[in-house]
């Protein structure tokens, strides 16, 4: 059995015009006591871990039976092409990271930005 479930809502987030979006995930201790835990993305190429933050603390305390909500935020930088991306969010306990353990489910990210920026600044006001 997996010592945590990770579970989400959607697995395809749309990202807004400024290149952003969230993904929302609850994790779930099923170790049968409580624990520190931490949270990462696994960003899947050509996305990278840059793109990325986990709202609040990825660090957390976990009661026994306990769930907890984890918002990861999106920005994908200027420069990069639109299409399809995605990621997970894993989570391991601190104690032990290599035997309690889970992996979340792929979510993919999209955008119809172009490649270039997508906010012209070349109007400018004379006085």
């Amino acid at each position: 059995m997996a010592a945590f479930t990770i579970t989400t809502p959607t697995n395809t987030i749309q990202l807004d015009n400024g290149r952003r979006g969230a993904a929302a995930f609850t994790v779930a201790n099923q170790t049968g006591r409580s624990l520190r835990a931490t949270a990462s993305v696994q960003p899947f190429e050509p996305a990278s871990s840059e793109w990325f933050e986990i709202e609040g603390e990825s660090e957390r305390l976990l009661p026994l039976g306990a769930s907890e909500n984890y918002t990861v935020r999106i920005t994908v930088p200027e420069g990069e092409r639109p299409g399809g991306r995605s990621f997970r969010l894993d989570v391991a306990s601190v104690e032990h990271p290599t035997e309690e353990w889970g992996q979340g489910p792929s979510v993919g990210f999209e955008g119809s930005f172009s490649p270039s920026s997508s906010v012209s600044s070349s109007g400018s006001s004379r006085g």
